[in-house]
């Protein structure tokens, strides 16, 4: 049973009047009509609702979805069926993974409909997000919203919307939950990428440009044209020049439709953070989806396969805008487990799907010499038959600690077995190195610019 606030009050004065008034035998008369009206109360709200099965509804809207950093409004908008004015307390039930930016609320105003006249407003009284009193117009709506300020990817779901609003009598305080499955989108900050996207794709800068005049190795026939001053001497077709009787040159295109998949362990070896709420799965991702975006610019052909202890997710190879978007809903929300990572799952479960050879990217990390020297002989066995890439990321801490000063014992202790990390690292990178894997080491800083970078040299060398 619920109680308004009006029904507190005169609770509160009977209880003076008990104390002070002589004739307490009407005063009990009077409570237990007191405590009739409420029943009284109770009883018509709920037959009046279940006779007019009319309640009051809610939704919330919001932008979905949303980058890192960007703040999202969410809007809640409660419409009142019934002939009176409501007066309602709100609370929805935002994702408690995301902190509050601040609160608005805003009069119904133009978004009033039905009989409703004048200006509604959403008080917002209180420190709760999500949270405001409303007085609503007879047959109209009235809205308020508030912020939130994500700072992480993935996929965050809200709660339910609650109402609670006085009965016909003003005694009983109605409570109406509203459950509604929504959840917001987090996806990396893609605007800050498309700033990196203009400076590495071919074409727009320098750099890009000198990795498109990386030789003709292994580039497919494209057209036949005229030689123009400073075309190669090589690449004349004679036969045809000496058919038309000028200078006619081969020309030639990097292959297309080449398949590149993109493997990323989310195992405890890409757990930890780098700094603050930034993980090093973070900027694997950002790394990603320029590098995806690279390929299909390319023509070429782009697929993703994420796993720990099992494969959680596998996106087939293909091509397009649309394509791209399946590879950015795929795995924007990746998360690192505490989980030791099966690697020879991951490799033989995408064998039995991907035939035809393709170049890996497969973002993991070495550390320990008993799980990385697993991973060093799955990948020379799939080095084999495809062009295998590991692109590694460092630990800042073994480096800050490796060449920081000692002044205790413990302080020894540590750089010692940092020293020792790193040089199994490197064993270990020597290792893939010459079993023809293909290491890529880069720091959190570089990665986005790297791995893209990588691809365009292979591709116009021709290696896969």
């Amino acid at each position: 049973m619920y109680i308004t606030w009006a029904f507190l009050a005169l609770l509160l004065l009977y209880g003076a009047f008990f104390l002070f008034f002589p004739f307490r035998g009407v005063l009990l008369l009077s409570f237990l009509i007191f405590l009739g009206l409420y029943g009284l109360d109770l009883l018509l709200t709920r037959r009046r609702a279940s006779r007019e099965k009319k309640v009051p509804a809610a939704k919330r809207s919001f932008k979905n979805p949303v980058y890192l950093g960007e703040v999202c409004r969410v809007e809640v908008r409660v419409e009142n069926p019934f002939p009176r004015m409501l007066r309602v307390r709100v609370q929805d039930e935002p994702p408690h993974d995301l902190p509050a930016a601040g609160r608005k609320d805003e009069g119904a105003g133009p978004g009033v409909t039905g009989t409703g006249t004048g200006t509604v407003t959403g008080t917002g009284r209180g420190k709760r997000t999500g949270y405001a009193r409303l007085s609503v117009p007879p047959r109209g709506s009235a809205a308020f919203a508030y912020e939130l300020l994500p700072d992480k990817r993935g996929t965050f779901p809200f709660g339910r919307i609650n109402l609670e609003y006085p009965g016909v009598l003003g005694l009983y305080s109605h409570r109406h939950v509203i459950g509604r499955e929504e959840s917001l989108r987090v996806y990396p900050d893609l605007a800050a990428l498309n700033d990196h996207l203009r400076r590495i794709l071919p074409g727009a800068t320098p750099t890009a440009a000198y990795y498109r005049k990386l030789g003709d190795a292994g580039r497919e026939f494209w057209q036949l044209r005229e030689f123009l001053p400073g075309d190669d001497y090589r690449k004349i077709n004679w036969k045809v020049t000496a058919h038309v009787g000028k200078p006619i040159l081969n020309e030639y295109r990097p292959e297309r439709d080449q398949s590149v998949y993109l493997f990323f362990d989310t195992g405890r070896l890409l757990y930890d953070r780098l700094h603050g709420k930034t993980t090093r799965l973070d900027h694997i991702l950002d790394s990603a989806f320029i590098l995806a975006y690279s390929i299909l610019e390319q023509e070429d052909q782009i697929g993703g396969i994420s796993f720990n202890q099992r494969v959680e997710r596998f996106l087939p190879a293909g091509k397009g805008i649309r394509h791209l978007r399946l590879f950015l809903e795929k795995f924007y929300d990746l998360q690192a487990v505490m989980k030791e990572s099966n690697y020879r799952a991951a490799f033989h479960f995408w064998q039995q799907r991907v035939k035809k050879r393709s170049l890996l990217f497969v973002y993991t990390d070495i550390v320990d010499a008993e799980s990385s020297r697993e991973l060093a002989e799955h990948l020379s066995l799939l080095a084999r038959n495809h062009l295998v890439v590991c692109v590694l990321l460092p630990h800042p801490y073994l480096d800050r600690t490796a060449a920081g000063p000692v002044t205790s014992i413990d302080q020894l202790y540590k750089k010692g077995v940092a020293l020792e990390l790193r040089l199994e690292r490197e064993r270990l990178r020597k290792l893939l190195t010459g079993r023809g894997v293909k290491v890529l080491t880069t720091d959190a800083e570089s990665i986005r610019r790297s791995a893209a970078q990588h691809y365009l040299f292979l591709k116009n060398k021709g290696l896969f």
